[in-house]
């Protein structure tokens, strides 16, 4: 049984390497949003989960339950408890050498429905009208369009610098929780506005502006959450601070 278990855990790291090779530039495509993809990007998601609890269940410490979630229906979830013993498993130790970049990743994939997220609201705005004109002629709906555009070219441009740093070799644990808690506050935030402009419409089920609005609000959760990510980038910033003043003080004192 334990020879079992241990084979399962080797293939269980195979599968999550092989899961964490999505280019970055197609998870922050508007692609990501557009219906098709979106279905497909779900299906390749439900297999992946699918593989690794097939690997997993037959195993004594795995408990499987399935919940019905606020959003992101299109896959089922099955949380597998594991237990202590599995803490120094292949699968384990690969899934926290990755952290940097499944978090660096999960920041791209928060731009991609963002992206959709502006276009929606600029056909939305241009095509609605009120007193006899677009309601993007009114200047606080140009202001959410504008807000939401401007976050969209922040994220990505952090999401890319960060990325390019980690390509680089650098060491980017700070800089990769910047990317997922920025991105997915982001995210949020333009779901949000989103709905605003759709008015009533954008708060009726299966309106595009509703389902993100659903969909995203998860973002905020995995891989840390927003909270997690903000204590985390505190450390390390009066980390580096402190460093660097000892370091000062180091040299003037030679």
């Amino acid at each position: 049984m334990q020879d079992l278990a241990e084979s399962r855990n080797v293939a269980m790291a195979q599968v999550l390497q092989n899961s964490l090779r999505t280019p970055l530039e197609a998870l922050m495509s508007d692609a990501v949003g557009r219906d098709d993809e979106y279905l497909r990007q779900s299906e390749s998601a439900a297999s992946l989960q699918a593989s690794v609890l097939e690997l997993l269940r037959d195993t004594a410490v795995v408990k499987v339950r399935i919940y019905n979630r606020l959003g992101n229906t299109a896959f089922s979830t099955d949380p597998a408890q594991i237990g202590e013993s599995r803490l120094d498993s292949p699968g384990f130790r690969t899934a926290m050498r990755a952290l940097n970049k499944q978090r660096i990743n999960l920041a791209g994939l928060c731009v991609g429905p963002a992206i959709r997220l502006v276009e929606e609201m600029v056909r939305r705005a241009t095509q609605r009208r009120q007193f006899g004109q677009p309601v993007a002629d009114f200047q606080l709906v140009q202001q959410m369009i504008a807000q939401s555009n401007t976050e969209v070219h922040a994220a990505r441009a952090l999401v890319l610098e960060t990325a390019r740093k980690r390509d680089d070799g650098q060491d980017v644990t700070m800089e990769a929780s910047m990317c997922k808690l920025f991105a997915s506050e982001m995210c949020g935030r333009v779901a949000d506005s989103a709905v605003q402009v759709f008015g009533g419409g954008g708060y009726i089920a299966d309106n595009v502006a509703e389902r993100f609005y659903r969909d995203v609000r998860l973002f905020r959760l995995y891989e840390g959450t927003s909270q997690i990510h903000l204590v985390n980038i505190a450390k390390r910033t009066v980390a580096q601070v402190q460093a660097q003043m000892e370091a000062d003080m180091q040299a003037d004192a030679a």
